[in-house]
């Protein structure tokens, strides 16, 4: 076997060794990109939710205080708490 021959097959050999370990980063990153995006998801439905249950509630105490209804500031604490958070979940 030649010298070129013998460079040639550990060329290929240190290839066929590299190939995995890069393959493993690309599949590491996209796992990653996958996992960011699915907290992003996440923090958007959250707070999204919430805020839909805190404008819910805020609607509801307005009508028990337009009622005279004596629950209406269970409601309003309720709203408030749902939006805070809707806020604090958007910041997670």
């Amino acid at each position: 076997m030649s010298k070129s021959q013998r460079v040639c097959t550990w060329a290929a050999f240190a290839v066929l060794l590299a190939a995995p370990v890069l393959a493993q980063s690309q599949a590491q990153d996209a796992m990653q990109s996958a996992a960011d995006q699915a907290m992003a998801i996440a923090q958007i439905v959250g707070a999204v939710v919430l805020a839909v249950v805190g404008m819910i509630a805020l609607g509801r105490a307005a009508y028990k205080f337009s009622t005279g209804d004596h629950d209406a500031v269970t409601s309003l604490v309720t709203s408030v708490v749902a939006i805070c958070l809707g806020v604090a979940a958007n910041n997670f």
